[in-house]
Order: C-alpha cells, then sequence, then structure tokens
C-alpha cells in the first residue's frame, strides 16, 4: 500500500479512501492550484487545502482545512489518527509562512510599469503565473 503525503514518514494514518480502488486516483496525491490563490491537495486517504488571502501589500492570511471521508469521523480512534495528519500540516504549514516571508517585495510601480495586465489581475495575482510565456505559433485554418 502506498503511504499518503498527508503524513510523516512512519506515522499511522487511515486506510485509503474505498471510493478510490481502481481509479488513477488511488495511486497517489492529486494536487491542483485553483486560482488565483488555493492549493488543494487530495491523498489517498483524505484532501486538505491551503488559501492565501492578501490582506495588503505586506499581509496576508494563510487559510488551512482537512478534509477525511465520513466514516473516519465516527471512528473510536479518529482523534489520535488525526493528530499524525495534523502535526505534518503544522510543520508544512511554518515552512510556507518562512518561505513566504522571505519572498523579496517588489515595487508595485516597476510591476505596473512592466506588465500593465497584471495589475488588473485580483489582488495578490501570483506573478510566477502571469510572467510571460512563449506563445504557440499555431495559426487558424486559412491563414
Amino acid at each position: 500500500m502506498k503511504a499518503s503525503m498527508a503524513l510523516l514518514k512512519g506515522a499511522g494514518g487511515f486506510p485509503p479512501n474505498e471510493n478510490l480502488a481502481g481509479l488513477r486516483e488511488a495511486g497517489g496525491t492529486t494536487a491542483p492550484l485553483i486560482y488565483p490563490s488555493t492549493y488543494l491537495a487530495c491523498t489517498i486517504d483524505c484532501a486538505w487545502y491551503l488559501e492565501l488571502q492578501p490582506m495588503g501589500p505586506t499581509r496576508t492570511r494563510l487559510i488551512h482545512g482537512a478534509l477525511f471521508p465520513k466514516d473516519r469521523l465516527s471512528r473510536n480512534d479518529f482523534e489520535d489518527v488525526a493528530k499524525n495528519y495534523y502535526k505534518r500540516w503544522d510543520i508544512t504549514i511554518e515552512e510556507d509562512i518562512v518561505a513566504s516571508e522571505r519572498q523579496p517585495a517588489r515595487p508595485r510601480l516597476a510591476v505596473c510599469v512592466a506588465r500593465p495586465v497584471f495589475a488588473s489581475r485580483a489582488a495578490g495575482a501570483h506573478d510566477r503565473q502571469l510572467d510571460p510565456r512563449p506563445r504557440s505559433r499555431r495559426l487558424s485554418a486559412g491563414r
């Protein structure tokens, strides 16, 4: 059985979600990024999300939530097993906060001048997602 990415190595967790049996998703973690600021991680035994909400040029609110299959909540050992997930998330959230604090502040004027489209995006849009990328040379039929 594959280990859950929601746990630290060697920590005990819940069994894989039975609803994933036979599906590609049963083999690991799916982690879509939801524009502009949400990360959703769906693993073999649970899911969790992080949402970053800009509060101004120097402040960001981080919201974290955990999702477990409903039948896991009624287990007698739910709280004890869930602590293993919370421990991992507490560690990685702290790492995320430190990494965010170390990101260099970029002058607002330079960003607006360099990429006018950036200024019209939702507050807190990630400039890494908006960096110029090579455009496809594909032409429409008839051109």
